[in-house]
């Protein structure tokens, strides 16, 4: 019970503190606002893999963040006030932040500031050692004693006692000019890319009062800030975008004129905001996120256990020659076996709540989903494998079989397709692995307005991971049954009989292959190099050992991610035979080419 407590306490403290602020960052994979935005991030040549909406629920923020994630973050009180061109040029403000990777530099000169008197005196002594030199050159007496007073001097700042407040003062001081030129470099990149300064300085004023700050500030408190002035930002915009100076002079008079706090935005000029109303979803959400962090270190965990579990085992013995070789060897190809298999089961975990949420979900909604027939599955609305957030599938929900229609209820999107509709189902590779996974594919053609697509679908039932293989072509032929014979099936419920052909538009999603970059690679073993460390010094194994053979681990785990391309799978018209088999093998030779 008290394992159990220590391991849902941070998602206990995350949930509190969502229920508190009624703030569930939501994920903005479609729609106008998403296009515009990786639009702007093609431009400044930024990957963007997520972008959200935080609500601002009781403390009424208006404010965009960007992360060194790679992720750009608006709150609704920012998106209802501001015009499109305004919220366009706040976020090519974020996305040079992006550009430019200044959320990662500011958070190591942060704590590069903080750690300063750690550190400091390896710099004295690196600095000594350069001036002790030039000194050294010096015949004269002069010389000699500036030298000394020198030292002497920083002698005293050694032992004084309060050198580790004015060291960090000073590394602080250096972080704020830092941060300062950060912003300064951010408007001039926006400026350059999004072309529009007045709607950029609008959009800085505006989201000044909305947050109730000054937009000038006194030489001495503005010393302390991380951004410049409103005022000066502006005038440096202005300067840099070629706006007339009377125009900003026009637009500062208008805004300390103004009266109202920040009134909202015609809604034709500005973006939708996603509503905030399915607050179980997100929920759900970041308590799924909490657990596959968990998860994640957990899997990075098992990498370090059974190598150090062999070098114990050879210390112990004191194995030499041939046999030792031979068990660090079988070390390696243990531990890479027990990675392998631990992956999957761990991906393979949590289907049965996932299932319970979801009928309590419908149930709610008075959806006559999850019968005897229905089949939970995760739905992705491409013709290869993408990766949505942390998943091969962007919504997740059942899957209805009836007369005539094929019909999916999930969370984000809802639609039925007829037999006639569907041109195609066939079975194609999953997501890259050592482990056989495998997806099904169905293409369609709307017979109204001709409108045509591919989805994707995975098992998400409970059960075995070492029948999850065989259940997913079993779903399979269940469909190309139901698309040969679909008389067969029950009569569409009532409730589902509204639903039409999707109609999703485009979707962010990465690549599989992204992940073999040499960026992600390098991150993770940076982890489990820093695991290895650990467990090397804590159980007194060989360090060198564990590095080497979490190196070894990394390296071929990243093979298939390398070998990946996209390769739609190969559509065969119903009636010509086995369409999966023949599909898996022209997969399997794209995968190979």
């Amino acid at each position: 019970m008290e394992r159990r407590f220590l391991i849902q306490s941070p998602y206990v403290l995350l949930q509190l503190k969502l229920r508190v602020t009624k703030s569930y960052p939501q994920a903005v994979t479609t729609g106008e606002l998403r296009d515009r935005i990786l639009a702007l991030a093609a431009r400044m040549g930024v990957k963007v893999s997520r972008i959200f909406v935080l609500p601002a629920g009781k403390g009424q923020i208006a404010n965009a963040y960007a992360s060194r994630n790679k992720t750009v973050i608006f709150t609704d009180y920012l998106l209802e006030h501001c015009s499109k061109r305004e919220v366009d040029a706040t976020a090519a403000h974020e996305l040079a932040h992006l550009r430019h990777r200044h959320p990662g530099k500011r958070g190591f000169a942060f704590m590069a500031a903080i750690f300063l008197p750690a550190y400091f005196p390896l710099i004295s002594n690196l600095f000594s050692a350069l001036i002790a030199f030039p000194f050294g050159l010096l015949a004269s007496a002069t010389g000699v004693k500036f030298q000394m007073q020198f030292f002497q001097a920083l002698a005293w700042f050694e032992q004084w006692s309060q050198r580790d407040f004015v060291l960090i003062m000073m590394g602080l001081t250096g972080f704020y000019f830092l941060s300062r030129r950060f912003e300064n470099q951010a408007d001039e990149t926006a400026v350059r890319v999004a072309a529009d300064p007045e709607a950029q300085i609008t959009g800085l004023l505006k989201i000044s009062r909305l947050n109730f700050m000054p937009i000038r500030w006194g030489k001495t408190s503005e010393g302390w800030l991380t951004h410049p002035s409103t005022v000066k930002r502006a005038e440096r915009i202005a300067a840099l975008g070629g706006l007339a100076p009377e125009r900003l002079q026009q637009i500062l008079q208008q805004y300390e004129a103004g009266t109202s706090s920040g009134e909202v935005a015609a809604a034709e000029d500005r973006y939708a905001v996603p509503a905030a109303g399915d607050a179980e979803r997100l929920r759900a959400a970041a308590r799924d996120g909490l657990m596959k962090k968990l998860r994640a270190w957990v899997l990075l965990t098992i990498h370090v256990l059974p190598l150090t579990a062999f070098s114990l085992v050879i210390l112990r013995r004191q194995l030499e020659g041939w046999a030792a070789t031979a068990a660090y060897a079988a070390g390696v190809a243990v531990t890479t076996v027990v990675v392998i298999l631990a992956g999957v089961w761990l991906g393979s975990m949590g289907r049965a709540g996932r299932k319970r949420r979801l009928l309590r979900r419908f149930a709610n909604e008075h959806l006559p989903v999850g019968r005897e027939g229905d089949v939970l599955v995760g739905f992705a609305p491409e013709a290869f494998p993408r990766i949505y957030s942390s998943d091969y599938h962007w919504d997740q929900g059942f899957l209805v079989f009836a007369q005539d229609r094929l019909q999916f209820v999930g969370e984000q999107t809802r639609f039925a397709l007829s037999a006639a509709e569907v041109e195609s189902i066939v079975l194609g590779l999953g997501g890259p692995s050592w482990w056989k996974f495998e997806r099904i594919y169905v293409r369609w053609k709307e017979t109204a307005n001709g409108r045509s697509g591919v989805f994707n679908l995975y098992l998400l039932e409970p059960g075995s991971m070492w029948r999850v293989g065989a259940e997913v072509r079993a779903l399979c032929r269940r469909l190309q049954a139901w698309h040969q014979q679909p008389q067969q099936q029950p009569a569409v419920r009532p409730e589902l009989a509204n639903l039409q052909a999707p109609n999703l538009g485009d979707v962010s999603c990465l690549s599989p292959r992204k992940l073999g970059s040499a960026r992600v690679t390098l991150r993770v073993l940076g982890k489990l190099l820093f695991l290895a460390l650990c467990a090397g010094i804590l159980l007194h194994a060989e360090i060198w050992y564990l590095c080497g053979g979490v190196f070894v681990l990394r390296l071929f785990q990243s093979i298939p991610y390398w070998r990946y391309r996209d390769k739609p799978p190969a559509f065969v018209p119903a009636g010509t035979g086995d369409i999966s088999s023949k599909a898996l093998a022209a997969g399997a030779a794209g995968q190979k080419s």
